[in-house]
């Protein structure tokens, strides 16, 4: 199995994709920078085609409708596209967090 999380990282300049590997699985971590997110579909894109991931989770910072569409169109629909979604009750805090 492999599988991806692409999260929105506040103030990176650069990204590159960290591997761990297990006996069972094979996991992609990337960062994309906050400001650029739409770089997530590309990211997305390269993992499938030439990392063979199967599934793609992308974090909160990155759970919009408009990116998750994104994703899903640059990887063909090829792979599930999840996605971390945070409670009313955590928006603020999160918004207060991430400066946005």
């Amino acid at each position: 199995m492999k599988f991806a999380f692409i999260y929105a990282m506040p103030g990176l300049q650069t990204s590159s994709i960290q591997e761990n590997i297990t006996e069972k699985a094979h996991f992609y971590c990337v960062s994309v920078d906050m400001n650029h997110k739409e770089t997530a579909a590309d990211i997305a894109r390269e993992l499938v085609e030439n990392n063979g991931v199967q599934m793609i989770e992308l974090c909160g910072g990155l759970a919009s409708a408009e990116i998750i569409a994104l994703v899903k169109e640059e990887t063909e629909n090829r792979v599930p596209v999840g996605a971390v979604f945070y409670g009313p009750e955590s928006r603020k805090p999160l918004i207060d967090l991430l400066g946005l």
